[in-house]
């Protein structure tokens, strides 16, 4: 029987992965496996280079689960969400005037995602993004879970709050 997956769990990963890394799912186990592209291509015997030691003993705990075709991609990645459009409802959603105002001041032209965690960092607003990140993400998780049949435990509320 498969175990369900977290959906924040599996949120939170897509979000800390980079292009260099693949997400895969072991139903069997409910383990969340994060593969970079060397590692891959080691498991499918396609590196034209020599593993070093601990990526050889990783790849190794890994090959049997993915020789036997149990290991699901996770196809949805953390662009999936608009973080331009995100930044902008979350500005203009927050209470406090002038937070707002910086926080919307923050937003257009080169550097804005830094300016605005920046801002998000002096308000003390950095908890409150992360969560609004997490939950916009967590909607295309839970629709690729569902069309898929893999279970999932739904540890993560779907509504943005204010910040």
């Amino acid at each position: 029987m498969a175990t369900p997956f977290s959906v924040k769990e599996l949120t939170e990963e897509i979000l800390l992965s980079c292009d260099e890394h693949e997400l895969f799912l072991d139903p069997e186990t409910g383990e969340i496996i994060r593969l970079m592209d060397e590692e891959l291509q080691l498991l499918e015997r396609t590196a034209g280079f020599e593993p070093a030691e601990w990526q050889r003993e990783y790849v190794e705990k890994m090959r049997p689960k993915y020789e036997a075709n149990r290991l699901i991609p996770v196809p949805v990645k953390a662009r999936a969400i608009d973080e331009f459009d995100l930044m902008l409802r979350f500005a203009d959603a927050t209470p406090d005037p002038a937070i707002r105002e910086r926080l919307q001041r923050a937003i257009g032209g080169a550097g804005t995602y830094r300016r605005f965690k920046d801002a998000c960092m002096e308000a003390d607003l950095m908890g409150a993004w992360d969560k609004c990140k997490l939950t916009a993400l967590a909607e295309p998780v839970i629709d690729w879970l569902t069309s898929e049949s893999i279970p999932f435990t739904l540890d993560i509320v779907l509504t943005e709050e204010d910040p």
